[in-house]
């Protein structure tokens, strides 16, 4: 930290040409000094204070080292002297010094340069860069003169012409303040001339503006310093010393809540010492006295533990400073001596008791000194007052030495910190300031060096029963984890030991252990004392035994907990399972000791195995520590197969560790198969072609190590590891993917030569042995076969529809269900009863448009016909028509009753035994047989012999690969036997499935679950095995039986012309069965390949499944993921990788997973770069399977690329500002005809919000003419009240245009409005305002974009530093769209500013506001921030509000204030336009000029894609899918009932209608505490309330809530954007983990479906739990069932529903029919909106790859009138493309958009097109220019008769004064000759001539002088004099005694409010006042007198913008010129006339 003033100080070492080797100048005077304190009157400093001069005489010079700042009196003065140049502070650069040399010294004597003054003008090359221009002609001016250095000085602090932060700034006005030079230099401070007046108000002024800013210290200092020197003579300035010593002070304090360093102790000292010097020259009171005690002691405290940090200079001038200042005999000190003492060294030694008793300490014969002492408790206390320093037993503070800090002991529990301490006893040592606010530590050391650590409470004294000594835990004996994961702190008195966290600062009680008992505190106690611990005993739970008497067990690293239960040891984190009473796995795994094996009930099993590395010995070697929470790998065994099998990639990996590490080549009994054999097999499930994690990848090299005795899994690790690079060089993958494997040629080789081992399949030995695949793999040659029906599934069937048929009775007349049910809901059934179909009838009676719709309009009974739309028929009677037609079906089918569940219960047993009994003896007749073979082929062929036995997982391959079969057939009859033993194991796979079926059968009887029994009972198998024989061994493996309506569906698309899409109910298994069979069949069949489709937000959760149930299964069937976004670089060698990739998947037998935008962004790319994939697969049929093809085929998805060059918005400023006006009229109701509107709760909502912040007004529902309304009285309001941007509109007050223009900013319909802007002039001027205004008003943008809900529909996207700012649309509550932009400019500006607005501004974002704003000019900069303080004035506190009112107070480095200006700001509307304006918009705006646009169209494509087939949930779609793309009927009727079995569920089982009541919380704090006073288990947002939530808040929220309201639920699943993966918070541990690793079910938590995962997302929750359903006004019918549907068990009886909304949706009667009747309209709505839409598209798809022109123009876009009331027909009819097309594709999709778009009214407004735009990365660079300085010689100024301006000034006029408009004139100013200005103002030839004239120099503007001394005459006349002329003039000034008929004045002081320097001052008239102003380059007129002749004297310029800029820029101010009045006029007489 630099401190100039005392660098100068201790620097200075001459005195005019004398050179000094140390300390300063003393000059004795001859003349005796009384002790009185110094005169206030500054012309006695000579007399009375022993000051004097050099031309005073009767002195002598003596050296003299003490600060000059001492106020001694004696009769030796200290002198404040010059500085020599040649010793300037080599901190300097050169050019500096230079400027210093010139300008500084100037001679204080009469004999000045006569040129001094114009070497600043002439020479701009001496300019240093930290001036500008203007400051730099004001840095020379101020010492030019000897006289005139009191007034230089004045002008340039007023005119804040210095840079007072510089340090050269800072000696040059130290050395105008305290120097040596004539006598007269000081008149003008004597009171008759009012210097100290004015210096007074400066200082004052300053003081209050540095308050807050902490960056500007050295100005503090030098305030505090010059005030307090002025204060001996001026009183009030003695204040403005003390208060800058006080803020100083405060400071310092401030620091303390900082964390302490060296650098901040540093700091601190440093303000308390610059506190001091403050105080130096103030007349010490007693509260001043002990106030500078109180610095001195801190000072010199924070000094001694600064260390090398200490500032010796500055410590030099304190102790001098101090030396003067205390005195011991003072009356008051001895008064008050000990409690001010006390109080001295308790602000050091915070340890110190309150009742010291003090004495004064005696050295030698001394009889009083400044040394006191106090003795309490055996500590010794003391002080010295000379020094501040403090001593505790003799000894000062310190830190704690490092023999403690570097304790292993000390480091475990204090880390690296190093508290301050005092020495108490030998090796004893205290903290001297409280930790944690109440606690002091001891720390002693023992004769054996051992530590000893005390901790006490200081609200209850050192010596109280409840001291705590901290133990080592080696003293502890406790279970490892309670030792290791805690401190432990003994009471010895009350026998208490506390288990805290290790870390000394936490403070947070675990456990409290006493005699006998270890008690678990609980969170709410674990701040407790041990007095409320003991006193609460009875509410705690024991370690290892509970309050109730339970025994639990802990493993706390890993956050397993159990407890002892009768039958065992039971989990708490796995539900239902226990511990097994053998801890062993003794049939695999051999030797591996480390896991826990549970099981429960039903006989399943999981084996927990912790996380680490595998080593050579089979055990973990785990890398973390005790105080590390462990993770730890969960493993369930296959119910039928026994074999170990985990959920994700990472546990595959780690489980094929150990087998590796533990293998021989031996088979394990439980698999049949080596180690290395199944750490083959799940390597190879772990295939995948994108890179895998770091965690995946470390276990990939951990398998790596274990590989080394099998080829062929060494060679397997190779070939996955590359298969997950295959996509790394298009993808540019990071250099941690980059490869650490290469193929093992010794393994290769060993794997030809060998046959032991596992072995690679045939593509993998492709792979590996050729690189490069060739060619079809096996499995694609085998053909379809059709078999008859085996005698086992014949068996299976007669038992299914014969023995089970008893149990199912269908009756279709009563529709009863006959089973003891419970259901509490109201009206439904109860135990024993019915369930009424009367909901059905109700909701056909009451569903409809509006109106209720009577049995005889409801549809044909007859249920089997098929209902097509029919033309000419509306969206809206189609809707509902198909509505009641679902309903219809679905009331006509048979409702089964089911009677005897005991009987039931008996038939599934007895079946059961009899089917495991034919499955084993099957199994074992197939393995022996199969074995047999097997033998038998090893006597032939050597290859056999390494092969294991085959076991029972070995037949699901062998049900559909004839290969494996024929390897081992007999040489004889091997075709028949090959048949044969495939048709039984098709038999024994059918009874594996028939026996997991009877298990769930008997499952669900014994749980009385109706609904799965009736279910599973109705599932029978209507597909033939042996066609099908994959779906058979996917039923196998997955323990699970594909039901008809499954296999009919799939049977359907497979058979469907291709574009076909199909309905399905929602979960109905669409992505968890029917797609696997889908990917099953077509990898099956030749020539096909797959490509799923699914949406983003479900990606990596599909990929997650299938990749567990498809690819980590036996059939081993490979996902492919193809991604692609416009950044990855496509060349000849990427398309080959791309192309290879492709082959790869097909020759796989693999299928693709892409999403919608990775297709079309590959398509885009290839026509971007004129490339195309060139895979082989012309005769390869690519099948497009659409995963909820709704959402995929939504008309307003289109992903644009975007081409050409990046160009500036055209009239981006127009439009941003625009908005902004005009939303702040409506946001703050300042337009009074709309209040009544605007206070309508159901047409607006709005929040409270503090003044000048965005109140989130939002439109709810407003007519047409309403809108119509609010737009015109807006556009009135706005023209007749023009903001602040547009004063142009102030000239219209007064016009008849107001009515025209209002019209047209506001009229949709007005016509004509190019030619009416064109022929008006001053619409012409300002047409890209009127226009901006047009769009937003007109065009209906502000309202459109008011009309959509922030976070929601639209919002911000940061997920990358290079993303985009702007807003962007989003897919669902706070889930932006990946890549999406809006299209439309106007949209995005509108968006982007409410987002912004409803957000606020981050700390980052809200500082480079400030620092933009501190780089505009001072007018930009008052004013701006002005009106950002004025906006929010009314809601800040007073005392907060005076830390930065004002612009100069504000210091960004000022911590404190900084966090309260950003709470008080950041949402500021003015400020966040501010940042926008600066930083968004000018680089997030630009446009590109054409865009190359893809659809959904696209995806649909059969030139591309052959076949389509798809399904959803929902059918809100259908009327807008793509042309080529159909939505056809199921072929099973059930299945066509499936919006009437959703609808009827939702009134079935919704126990209410929620109203959520708004309050004080944000709305999603509200939404979740309503969730738990409903005591729901989800939270199902599809109605997006939760938007603008943060996850991490939720997380906290939620916990907190399942913490205190002692809920049932164990933890919180949410998705996590961030990892993109479901997590769990778990509330025991409080860890979160994805919900893949956690003990955690999502049955056993409380779970939140965000908005986006309101689809395809399911989690199995309890069975009689509840959810809240959030709705939103615009939420349309799939949405709503999509979440509806989240509850998979929703029946009565089951699940059920809450539906929750605002009041801007639920009313207290509402219903869910009324619900119900909303969505279904909304969702009419949204098709017909979406109409002209899917015309758009279908236009872009004609025209692709054809690129569209963007043409951004704001006549373009917004000169056009609209029809509002416009039908759908005719909007076809008005457009061009449509009507003149010759497509016959076009005219097909628009007769289809005429037929279904018949009475839809549409209204051809700027909607909120989105699309997904990809651009390339750009980056931008700045251009520099240099410009040349133009450099002359300094004019020598000549002397005249200075006394006839006195006496006869007339003369003076008429010789030697000049008018200044003749010398403006004469000199060429063009910039100024045109102004008229005033002819009372004239100059002097020095004032004018600056440098001498030279002939290549045309004009002096260049080189004019700062215009600032006058002479005034009474007539009004004014003379502009220079300061050489001022010097000159100023003696005989002073030296009148009469008053003059002249008075000498400075401008500043006629412009500012500084008191004016004279006895005597003439009046100066207005007009020459503004015309000096001007002249000057003053910007600010504020009088009204003052703007009326300026505009008079600027009205004949012909430019009058440009000619001030010219004229302001000449006088270096161009930077004030913004925003300032001036530029306000000028722009006003810019305007032409109307």
């Amino acid at each position: 930290m630099g401190i100039t003033l005392l660098s100068w100080l201790g620097e200075s070492r001459g005195l005019w040409q004398h050179q000094v080797s140390e300390g300063m100048i003393r000059l004795l005077c001859n003349v005796k000094v009384s002790n009185s304190p110094p005169s206030t009157d500054i012309r006695y400093w000579t007399e009375r204070t022993g000051v004097t001069f050099p031309n005073l005489g009767n002195f002598s010079i003596e050296w003299e080292s003490s600060s000059p700042f001492e106020t001694q009196h004696r009769d030796s003065p200290n002198l404040f002297t010059e500085k020599f140049y040649p010793n300037w502070p080599s901190k300097l650069d050169d050019n500096t010094d230079f400027t210093m040399r010139v300008f500084l010294v100037a001679n204080s004597g009469e004999n000045e340069e006569s040129s001094r003054e114009n070497i600043a003008p002439s020479r701009p090359e001496l300019k240093p860069n930290w001036l500008t221009v203007e400051q730099y002609n004001a840095f020379a001016s101020i010492r030019a003169a000897g006289r005139t250095q009191i007034r230089s000085l004045l002008n340039v602090l007023f005119e804040e012409l210095l840079p007072l932060g510089n340090p050269c700034s800072h000696i040059l006005i130290r050395q105008t303040v305290f120097q040596i030079g004539a006598c007269d230099w000081k008149t003008d401070l004597q009171p008759e001339w009012n210097g100290m007046g004015a210096m007074e108000l400066f200082w004052c002024r300053e003081v209050n503006k540095l308050r807050e800013a902490q960056k500007l210290y050295e100005n503090l200092l030098l305030t505090g310093v010059i005030s307090g020197f002025y204060g001996q003579y001026h009183t009030p300035l003695e204040e403005v010393a003390i208060q800058s010593s006080e803020i100083f002070e405060q400071w310092a304090e401030a620091l303390k809540l900082e964390t302490q360093s060296v650098d901040l102790i540093a700091k601190q000292a440093c303000f308390l010492g610059f506190a001091i010097l403050c105080l130096a020259s103030v007349n010490m009171t007693f509260p001043h006295r002990s106030k500078l005690l109180r610095f001195l002691v801190l000072y010199n405290d924070r000094l001694l533990l600064s260390q090398e940090k200490a500032d010796n200079v500055l410590q030099q001038a304190v102790m001098k400073v101090m030396g003067t200042k205390w005195t011991s005999g003072d009356r008051d000190f001895t008064t008050n001596r000990d409690l001010l003492l006390t109080s001295l060294v308790q602000a050091v030694v915070e340890s110190a008791p309150s009742d010291l008793e003090w004495s004064e300490v005696h050295y030698d014969s001394a009889e009083s000194t400044a040394c006191f002492e106090a003795v309490v408790g055996g500590r010794l206390f003391s002080i010295n007052l000379n020094n501040g320093i403090v001593l505790v037993n003799g000894k000062p503070k310190s830190f704690l030495p490092q023999s403690i800090t570097s304790d292993s002991f000390y480091v475990r529990h204090f880390g690296k910190a190093s508290p301050e301490v005092s020495v108490e006893g030998l090796r004893h040592y205290r903290t001297t300031r409280k930790m944690k606010e109440h606690f002091f530590y001891d720390f002693v050391s023992d004769a054996d060096d051992r530590l000893h650590i005390f901790e006490f409470d200081s609200r209850k004294g050192f010596h109280n029963s409840e001291k705590l000594e901290l133990l080592d835990r080696g003293s502890v004996s406790l279970q490892p984890h309670l030792v290791e994961l805690h401190s432990h702190w003994l009471n010895a008195r009350q026998q208490y030991l506390l288990l805290r966290d290790i870390l000394v600062e936490s403070h947070q009680v675990s456990y409290a252990m006493k005699p006998g008992k270890l008690l678990s505190i609980p969170p709410s106690f674990q701040f407790a004392s041990i007095q409320e611990i003991d006193e609460n005993e009875e509410r705690f739970d024991e370690v290892l035994i509970d309050r109730f008497g339970v025994i639990k067990y802990s493993l706390p690293r890993y956050g397993l907990n159990f407890t002892q239960v009768d039958d065992g040891i039971r989990s708490d984190d796995f539900k239902g399972y226990i511990m097994t009473p053998e801890q062993q796995l003794s049939d695999t795994l051999p030797g591996f000791n480390t896991f826990l094996l549970l099981s429960n009930d039903e006989g399943e099993e999981i084996v927990i195995v912790p996380c680490g590395e595998v080593l050579q010995s089979g055990e973990i070697r785990n890398l973390g520590n005790w105080d590390t929470n462990m993770t730890f790998h969960v493993f369930h065994t296959h119910r039928r197969f026994c074999y170990l099998q985990s959920s994700n990639t990472l546990g595959r990996l780690h489980l094929a560790c150990l087998y590796a590490s533990s293998g021989s080549l031996v088979p394990d009994r439980r698999t049949g198969k080596t180690g290395f054999t199944v750490a083959t097999e799940l390597l190879r499930q772990c295939f995948q072609n994108f890179c895998f994690s770091d965690e995946e990848l470390a276990k990939l090299r951990n398998l790596s190590r274990h590989s080394h005795h099998s080829s062929a899994l060494r060679l397997l690790i190779w070939h996955i590891y590359r298969g997950s690079l295959s996509l790394r060089v298009p993808y540019k993958r990071t250099p941690e993917q980059e490869e650490f494997l290469d193929l093992d040629k010794l393994a290769s080789e060993e794997y030809r030569t060998s046959f032991s081992g596992p072995y690679l399949t045939s593509v993998e030995e492709q792979s590996v042995f050729c690189r490069v695949l060739k060619g079809p793999i096996e499995a694609f040659n085998e053909s379809k076969t059709s078999v008859e029906e085996s005698d086992t599934a014949k068996y299976i069937k007669r038992i299914e529809m014969g023995d089970f048929q008893p149990l199912l009775s269908y009756e279709k007349r009563n529709g009863t269900l006959q089973f003891p049910l419970t259901n509490s809901f109201e009206g439904h059934a109860t135990l024993g009863g019915q369930v009424p179909k009367g909901q059905l009838k109700r909701f056909e009676a009451q569903f409809s448009n509006g109106a209720c719709i009577g049995e005889s309009e409801l549809p044909p009974t007859d249920s089997g016909e098929d209902h097509e739309e029919s033309k000419g028929t509306t969206i809206c009677e189609q809707v509902f028509l198909d509505l009641r037609t679902s309903y219809r079906i679905y009331a006509d089918l048979s409702v089964k009753n089911v009677v005897g569940g005991i009987v039931v219960f008996s038939e599934i047993s007895e079946i059961g035994r009899e089917v495991l009994f034919r499955r084993e003896s099957i199994e074992r007749r197939l393995l022996g047989e199969l074995n047999s073979a097997l033998c038998s082929r090893r006597r032939f062929d050597f290859f056999f012999r390494s092969m294991c036995k085959f076991v029972s997982s070995d037949l699901l391959q062998m049900i559909y690969s004839k290969s494996s079969l024929r390897r081992i057939q007999p040489s004889e009859n091997g075709f028949s036997w090959v048949q044969r033993i495939k048709s039984q194991i098709i038999d024994w796979a059918l009874l594996c499935v028939f026996e997991d079926k009877l298990r769930r059968l008997e499952r669900f009887s014994r749980q009385r679950k109706i609904e799965e029994l009736i279910q599973e009972l109705e599932c029978t198998r209507i597909w033939d095995p042996k066609q099908y024989p994959r779906w058979l061994a996917f039923e196998v493996e997955q323990q699970l039986q594909i039901r008809p309506e499954q296999f009919k569906t799939v049977d359907q698309l497979l058979t469907e012309s291709t574009g076909s899409v199909i309905q399905l109910n929602m979960g109905s298994g669409k992505t968890r069965v029917m797609v696997p069979m889908l990917i099953l069949e077509l990898c099956r069949q030749q020539r096909k390949l797959a490509r799923i489709n699914v949406l983003p937000s479900i990606l990596q959760e599909a990929l997650l499944f299938y990749q567990q149930s498809l690819v980590a299964s036996v059939q081993h069937t490979k996902i492919f993921t193809l991604p692609f976004i416009r950044d990855f670089d496509i060349d000849e060698f990427s398309v080959k990788i791309l192309d290879e990739e492709m082959r790869r998947c097909y020759m796989h037998g693999g299928c693709l997973i892409v999403t919608p935008q990775h297709r079309n962004s590959l398509l885009l790319k290839q026509h971007d770069c004129n490339v195309s994939l060139k895979a082989d697969l012309s005769k390869t049929l690519i099948v497009d399977v659409l995963d909820e093809s709704d959402a995929i085929l939504e008309p307003s998805f289109q992903l644009v690329y975007a081409m050409g060059t990046k160009l500036d918005l055209p009239s981006r400023s127009n439009r941003c500002t625009m908005f902004q006006s005009l939303l702040t009229i409506l946001s703050r109701g300042e337009c009074q005809a709309l209040l009544g509107l605007l206070t309508d709760s159901t047409a607006f909502y709005k929040q409270d919000s503090k003044s000048g912040n965005f109140n989130g007004i939002r439109i709810l529902k407003l007519s047409r003419e309403d809108k119509n309304f609010l737009a015109s009285k807006i556009a009135e309001h706005f023209v007749r009240n023009p903001p602040s941007d547009f004063p142009w509109l102030e000239t219209m007050k007064q016009r008849q245009d107001i009515e025209l223009l209002v019209r047209l900013i506001s009229d949709p319909e007005f016509q004509n409005t190019s030619i009416v802007i064109r022929d008006t002039p001053l619409f012409n001027l300002f047409e890209n305002d009127i226009l901006a205004a047009r769009g937003f008003l007109a065009h209906g943008i502000l309202l459109h974009s008011l009309q959509s809900r922030w976070g929601v529909s639209y919002g911000l996207r940061h997920l990358h530093d290079y993303d985009t700012q702007m807003a962007v649309p989003y897919s669902a509550s706070d889930t932006p769209k990946a890549r999406a932009e809006f299209s439309h400019p106007d949209v995005a500006i509108a968006y982007t500013n409410l987002s912004y607005l409803y957000l606020g501004l981050t700390k980052q974002q809200f500082r480079r506001a400030l620092d933009l704003l501190d780089a505009k000019g001072l007018s930009v900069k008052l004013s701006t921030y002005d009106t950002w303080i004025e906006k929010v004035r009314l809601d800040i506190p007073t005392n907060e509000l005076d830390r930065f009112d004002t612009y100069g107070k504000v210091d960004t480095s000022n911590h404190a204030q900084f966090e309260l200006m950003h709470h008080r700001l950041n949402r500021c509307m003015e400020v966040v336009f501010f940042w926008l304006n600066e930083v968004v918009f000018p680089v997030e705006t630009m446009q590109y000029p054409q865009r190359r646009i893809s659809s959904a169209w696209n995806l649909a494509d059969t030139d591309h894609v052959k076949q389509i087939i798809g399904f959803s949930g929902t059918d809100d779609n259908r009327f807008l899918l793509p042309y080529q793309v159909k939505q056809i009927q199921h072929a099973d009727k059930e299945l066509c009932a499936t919006n009437g079995k959703m609808i009827d569920l939702v009134l079935s089982c919704t126990q209410k209608v929620h109203q959520v009541v708004m309050g004080n919380s944000a709305i999603w704090e509200i939404i979740l505490d309503d969730c738990f006073q409903l005591k729901v288990q989800a939270l199902i947002d599809t109605g997006g309330l939760m938007a603008g939530s943060k996850r991490d808040s939720v997380v906290r929220h939620v916990a907190m809530k399942l913490k205190n309201e002692r809920c049932v639920f164990k933890g919180f699943v949410y998705y996590s954007t961030d990892k993109e993966r479901w997590e769990v918070f778990e509330i025991a541990t409080g860890r979160t983990q994805s919900i893949t690793r956690s003990t955690l079910s999502a049955c056993d938590c409380f779970v939140y479906f965000d908005e986006s995962r309101c689809r395809g997302t399911d989690f199995k929750l309890l069975r009689d739990s509840s959810a809240l359903v959030t709705l939103d006004k615009r939420l349309t019918k799939d949405k709503f069932l999509q979440g509806c549907a989240r509850m998979r068990q929703l029946f009565p009886g089951g699940q059920s529903l809450i539906l929750g909304g605002t009041t801007e949706v639920v009313t207290k009667k509402s219903t869910t029919l009324d619900i119900l009747n909303m969505i279904v309209e909304n969702g009419i709505k949204s098709v017909e909106r979406a109409l002209p839409v899917y015309v758009q598209r279908a236009k872009d798809f004609i025209s692709f790859p054809r690129p569209a022109n963007d043409n951004f123009e704001l006549n373009e876009m917004y000169s056009k009138s609209i029809v509002q009331n416009q039908s759908f027909h005719e909007y076809l009819d008005s457009d061009g493309e449509v009507v003149s097309t010759e497509s016959a594709f076009l005219q097909d999709v628009t007769e289809y958009a005429r037929s279904i778009g018949k009475e839809v009214e549409v209204a051809a407004t700027s909607g909120a097109e989105e699309c997904e735009k990809e651009v390339h990365s750009e980056s931008e660079q700045d251009e520099e220019r240099e410009v040349a300085v133009t450099s002359q010689s300094p004019r020598s100024q000549e002397d005249w008769d200075y006394w006839l301006l006195f006496n006869e000034p007339q003369r003076l006029f008429l010789s030697h004064f000049h008018q200044l408009s003749d010398l403006i004139e004469e000199y060429g100013v063009t910039e100024m000759n045109a102004i008229q200005w005033s002819k009372k103002i004239f100059c002097t030839p020095n004032f004018w001539e600056t440098i001498e004239k030279a002939k290549e120099c045309s004009g002096v503007s260049p080189f004019l002088r700062l215009v600032d001394p006058l002479v005034i005459f009474p007539d009004g006349r004014v003379v502009l004099i220079s300061l050489y002329e001022l010097n000159n003039l100023l003696p005989l000034w002073w030296g009148l005694s009469d008053k003059p008929n002249v008075s000498i004045d400075h401008v500043f002081q006629l412009s500012c409010d500084c008191p004016s320097l004279g006895q005597w001052s003439l009046p100066v008239s207005i007009e020459t006042l503004v015309s000096l102003k001007l002249f000057r380059g003053d910007v600010k007129f504020g009088l009204e007198e003052e703007k009326v002749i300026l505009r008079q004297m600027l009205h004949d310029l012909e430019r009058p913008v440009d000619s001030m800029k010219q004229l302001v820029s000449t006088r270096n101010r161009l930077s004030r010129y913004e925003k300032s009045d001036l530029s306000d006029i000028a722009y006003l007489l810019s305007l032409p006339p109307i």
